[in-house]
């Protein structure tokens, strides 16, 4: 019984043990005109990486509401 019970918390974190952290575009970061199609090639994403998204001072981020939104 304490064999399955360890076997199964082996199983549960052993996903995270692997992820990895992308940097979206890497040194283009996440810009206007970087080409992303070349960017993802060899990259194979899992369940439990992480795609982080960096971006320049020029760029901003709005909350907006549903009407905001679809407007």
């Amino acid at each position: 019984m304490a064999a399955a019970a360890t076997l199964l918390i082996v199983i549960a974190i052993a996903p995270a043990a692997f992820a990895v952290t992308y940097k979206v575009g890497d040194s283009s970061q996440w810009a206007t005109g970087a080409d992303y199609t070349t960017w993802v090639i060899g990259k194979t994403f899992r369940v439990g990486d992480t795609l982080e998204f960096k971006y320049g001072s020029t760029h901003s981020v709005d909350v907006v509401d549903k009407a905001g939104y679809d407007g």
